[in-house]
């Protein structure tokens, strides 16, 4: 009866440890921060936006009045679309420029020096490559004589003087055992060992005069890959010259043009000032009847040959654009939509990068609103996470990593930091270079602040056993 009351009584203790561990393990739970996660996956970053600019022509220039002059007729108005030849304005006391020519011929010569000058560096490139590749032969060729002189020292060891020494010394060595037994006389050992210094004089000369012979090869040879050597750096440096006097000729080639642009500008043929170009006009600086001073402003006007561009500012963390890449184009105010665009120009300044794209459309007198439709794949393919999973400190980017464990209470979560380095990113997703791979489960939500070690909750825990990477 004794033994039923104490199994009875034990029976109750191990209930109520049980229900115990069940009640704190789930007290534990209810207290635990709760978190969202995910698993990255390998894609490529995708980059589809709507930008907005203002168009702009990509060439614009202006005409001057060529002295002292009255405005007889204005020919054209704001926003006309102009043809090469058209007449712009008539002028009276307007006068030809002798300068024209004279400039267009400074031009033609310039031209002709810069051709000169590209074929010299041609030449001289030609010649840098035959010299170098003499260089070439001559180093090596230098290398397998002095493998041959070292090959001749090695069986000169072997010669006529060197055979002779070793008999001369057999015989000695003959000698000596004769003359211990009285059979020859001392003058014979004598003679045996007179013999053998001649002929150690006589290997001597010969070594020392076969080094002397090989040590003037030796510097005969290094002597014409030096000289060589010394034309290489004479033709580098004849190359060195021409390109730059090829780079300072074709800047002054690009200041004569623009020296003669403005005298055609100013020019006027028979009081007439045509168009050199077909441009539309943007402003007129003058009126009918007015009297001007020479170099004033007449007109301003874009080149429809050059195009349109526009201009828009990206995250440049956040852009996989480059130049060259297509991007759509559409101006409402014109009713233009689906134009052909493409980048031309990517800089980094303070608010932002500054994107410019060229585009053509015969409609447009500038200043309208431009729309600019991105739509671009990476070409690299990379770990993918959600950019909202990116934490940022001192050292550098990390993610927060949650990992299984094993306690008293059963099995948890706990939070571990991992450093990453990020590529570019997106408003949603994110490039991971380095730090974690596809297994790792990273936060991306949770419901307070979190840290490493901290013991969490897993909301969508199926995601922490799911091999599937996220969609």
């Amino acid at each position: 009866m004794e033994k039923k009351k104490i199994a009875y009584i034990g029976g109750i203790l191990l209930l109520a440890l049980i229900g115990l561990s069940f009640f704190s393990k789930t007290i534990a739970n209810l207290s635990l921060q709760k978190v969202t996660v995910e698993k990255g996956k390998m894609s490529y970053l995708n980059q589809e936006e709507k930008e907005e600019g203002a168009a702009e022509f990509e060439k614009t220039y202006k005409i001057f009045a060529p002295g002292k002059v009255k405005i007889k007729t204005l020919n054209v108005k704001v926003g006309d679309q102009i043809k090469k030849g058209q007449v712009l304005c008539e002028l009276d006391g307007g006068k030809s420029s002798d300068d024209e020519q004279s400039k267009a011929l400074e031009i033609e010569k310039n031209e002709l020096t810069t051709t000169h000058l590209k074929s010299k560096l041609t030449s001289l490139q030609t010649q840098l490559q035959s010299a170098q590749g003499k260089l070439g032969r001559m180093e090596q060729k230098a290398a397998q004589k002095a493998n041959q002189r070292k090959a001749k020292l090695i069986a000169q060891r072997k010669d006529e003087n060197t055979i002779d020494l070793e008999a001369a010394q057999k015989k000695l060595e003959a000698d000596e055992v004769l003359y211990k037994e009285g059979a020859v006389a001392k003058s014979v050992i004598e003679e045996d060992q007179d013999a053998i210094e001649k002929l150690k004089l006589k290997i001597a000369e010969q070594k020392e005069n076969e080094a002397e012979k090989n040590e003037a090869a030796e510097e005969t040879s290094q002597e014409n890959i030096e000289s060589q050597q010394a034309s290489i750096e004479a033709i580098q440096n004849q190359i060195l010259e021409t390109t730059q006097e090829i780079e300072n000729n074709q800047l002054e080639g690009e200041k004569l043009q623009l020296e003669l642009d403005q005298l055609q500008n100013k020019v006027s043929h028979q009081g007439k000032v045509f168009a050199k170009e077909d441009s539309v006009v943007l402003a007129l600086s003058v009126e009918e009847g007015q009297q001007i001073e020479e170099n004033s402003e007449i007109m301003q006007l874009a080149s429809l040959a050059e195009g349109e561009k526009v201009s828009f500012v990206v995250n440049e963390d956040q852009t996989i654009l480059s130049k060259g890449d297509e991007v759509s184009v559409s101006i409402p105010a014109l009713k233009e939509n689906q134009l052909k665009g493409k980048i031309t120009s990517m800089k980094s300044q303070e608010q932002g990068l500054v994107v410019e794209a060229h585009f053509s459309c015969p409609q447009v007198i500038g200043g309208e609103k431009v729309e600019v439709n991105i739509q671009k794949r990476a070409q690299e393919e990379h770990l993918m996470i959600s950019y909202s999973a990116i934490n940022k400190e001192k050292q550098g980017y990390f993610v927060y990593v949650v990992e299984a464990e094993e306690d008293a209470l059963g099995s948890g979560y706990r939070i571990k930091k991992a450093r990453v380095k990020i590529g570019k990113h997106n408003l949603s997703s994110v490039e991971i270079l380095e730090g974690i791979s596809e297994s790792d489960c990273v936060v991306i939500s949770s419901e307070q602040e979190i840290q490493e070690g901290l013991k969490v909750k897993i909301e969508n825990e199926g995601v922490f056993y799911d091999e599937t990477p996220r969609p």
